[in-house]
């Protein structure tokens, strides 16, 4: 499970225990944008890798 459908999930349940209309959640689980970082590191053995 990746950070988007994780608090996704936990919007859909406040949504949901606040009774929030469908128009309004959709709203809430509609990413605006996404910000995406990759950093290059060498491990111990010497081999390169990327976390994103």
């Amino acid at each position: 499970m990746n950070a988007l459908e994780t608090v996704n999930r936990y919007v859909t349940e406040a949504a949901t225990t606040l009774k929030l209309d469908d128009a309004l959640m959709s709203f809430l689980l509609t990413p605006d944008r996404q910000l995406r970082v990759e950093i290059p590191i060498t491990l111990d053995n010497g081999k390169q890798t990327q976390l994103t």
